[in-house]
């Protein structure tokens, strides 16, 4: 799940009022975890496919109902650190951590191999819970990333119904060639998202577009040509008509393609969004969240949304499901007119005012 909202709050200079606002801890049974960005052990150039494969773990254990996922924008911030277990927990809340390496190689018999080596560990004691190594041809990429899912979640003991054992053998594509241009794309949108690149977004448009050429059902390439479009549009680098149509169209194409693919919801937010449709990017969202319940992305995403309609409670709920330890900073700079966010979600729960002041 990528690509972020681009908001400005309009907060009026009076509280608001409302009912209670439910913030209890009830899902703190579920368990959390955090997938640390995973070490490239091969060329410097490979960095894109051992981020890939970081993204595209955590994106399978997302879709599960009964375990929390720490966002991608919370654990990038530990890329090239190395704090203590311990800290993991303070600062995420989560119980689990999952680190790993990944390395990219050629065979003796010259096929493409990727050895991914995994370690789950146990915040509470610092204990490993499991590791294991896989070497496979990149062909078999797909398999591994569901043997690595599958495998966690067996050691979080979590049972696994029908739908969510096909979610996790999902194969998005079967062109191998355009998923690796899918997972370029995807790095540069990233790099573009953190300091606002115009030229990197073009480049991860064309890495986008290269996909969806070689495979036209590649729903996913689609899905996130149209964000891409849509960043490039929105930072006012091509703030044109023609910009825009081309991110509604490669949404719609994703759509088109699989009606229930998250990600295509996603786009589909973000143009409702650039054309001022709030409450059908809330909706975008709310069906996103069907799928992955725990999403902390979305969550995010919505709650930013629920702010610009005026509805703040729902906006604060919706940044805070269960008390999210991972939330707590970003609801602050959310509201962003606050002075001081522990004050505010103190008033929050004592006195239900949400307490909005002129910056």
């Amino acid at each position: 799940m990528v690509g972020w909202l681009a908001w400005q709050a309009v907060v009026p200079s009076t509280p608001v009022f409302g009912p209670a606002l439910d913030v209890s801890n009830a899902a703190d049974a579920v368990p959390k975890i955090v997938v640390l960005p995973f070490e490239n052990l091969g060329a410097a150039v490979d960095e894109y496919f051992a981020g890939g494969m970081t993204d595209e773990i955590r994106s399978r254990l997302t879709a599960l109902q009964d375990l929390r996922v720490i966002s991608r924008t919370s654990s990038m911030q530990y890329k090239d650190v190395q704090p203590s277990t311990r800290l993991f927990g303070e600062e995420l809340g989560v119980q689990y951590v999952l680190d790993g390496t990944v390395q990219w190689q050629w065979s003796a018999s010259g096929t493409s191999e990727v050895r991914v080596t995994l370690e789950l560990i146990q915040v509470a004691d610092d204990t490993q819970v499991w590791t294991q190594s896989y070497t496979e041809e990149l062909a078999d990429i797909f398999e591994v990333q569901s043997q690595i899912a599958t495998e966690v979640i067996a050691r979080l003991g979590i049972a696994l119904g029908e739908p969510a054992r096909a979610a996790l053998a999902a194969r998005p594509t079967e062109n191998i060639d355009a998923y690796d241009l899918y997972l370029k794309g995807n790095d540069y949108l990233h790099r573009a998202r953190e300091v606002t690149s115009p030229r990197d977004f073009r480049i991860a448009i064309d890495f986008f577009a290269d996909a969806v050429s070689l495979d036209p059902a590649f729903a996913e390439a689609h899905a996130q040509l149209s964000v891409a479009h849509h960043w490039l549009w929105e930072i006012y680098a091509d703030h044109t008509d023609d910009r825009l149509a081309m991110a509604r169209k490669a949404a719609d194409d994703a759509m088109i393609l699989d009606a229930e693919l998250p990600a295509a919801h996603y786009a589909r937010g973000l143009i409702y969004l650039a054309e001022g449709r709030r409450d059908l990017a809330a909706i975008e969202y709310r069906r996103l969240l069907e799928s992955q319940p725990n999403n902390a992305e979305v969550h995010e995403a919505l709650s930013k949304v629920q702010l610009e309609l005026g509805d703040y409670e729902a906006s604060y709920i919706s940044m805070n499901p269960g008390g999210r330890a991972e939330s707590a900073p970003r609801v602050g700079s959310s509201v962003g007119r606050v002075d001081g966010w522990p004050c505010c979600a103190c008033l929050i729960q004592r006195s239900r005012t949400i307490c909005v002041q002129s910056s």
